[in-house]
């Protein structure tokens, strides 16, 4: 897995990525009306899917990222896996103004 990863960082900007623990280590919190309505301590038994890790990149296209992820080394306990790639927003995409999308690059790129 780390020479995939070596060798996609060659091609493509990798901005980060890692595994996750299981759902039993984690927790969910719920709002409704936006307010607090729970709290749940994993595992999450109703969840049929969740997701164990991820590797985040920057990419000309996504046609470049599936080419990636069709490469992915399934081997072992991995090879039966799901891979799902989608974008993330740029704060322009959500509609901030320059001057909350100034304030979201000090908060989340310094």
């Amino acid at each position: 897995m780390i020479a995939y990863h070596e060798e996609m960082g060659r091609a493509l900007k990798v901005l980060g990525g890692d595994g996750l623990h299981p759902s039993s280590k984690g927790a969910r919190v719920k709002f409704k009306g936006g307010k607090l309505a729970a709290v749940t301590d994993g595992p999450f038994a109703e969840t049929k899917e969740l997701i164990a890790g991820f590797t985040l990149v920057e990419a000309n296209s996504l046609e470049d990222v599936l080419e990636w992820a069709k490469r992915w080394p399934a081997i072992g306990f991995e090879a039966n896996v799901e891979l799902e790639v989608r974008r993330v927003y740029e704060h322009d995409e959500l509609g901030f103004s320059e001057e909350l999308q100034a304030q979201a690059a000090k908060v989340f790129r310094e």
